[in-house]
């Protein structure tokens, strides 16, 4: 993961994990602050990207902002611990 760039790197409240928006705004992905456990919990195509995250404060969700607005959407509420995270 040292030579992946990421356009956004957010410790989680509890500062146990990290949020990564990675592949060239594509994908987001959360892991232990030590880089292990890395899993992908969303994933949009082009010409979408995600534009930012936030943890929300109790460290289980984050809020993404996708643009142009997906779905009637631009911003979605994701829980990384479940399977289907968004």
């Amino acid at each position: 993961m040292a030579s992946e760039k990421g356009l956004a790197l957010r410790v989680s409240p509890d500062e146990g994990r990290l949020a990564l928006i990675a592949d060239e705004g594509h994908t987001v992905s959360v892991m232990s602050m030590a880089g292990e456990d890395r899993r992908e919990i969303y994933r949009v195509a082009p010409p979408y990207t995600i534009g930012n995250l936030r943890w929300y404060p109790n460290g289980q969700s984050m809020l993404l902002v996708v643009w142009p607005g997906i779905r009637e959407k631009s911003a979605l509420k994701c829980d990384y611990r479940r399977e289907a995270a968004c």
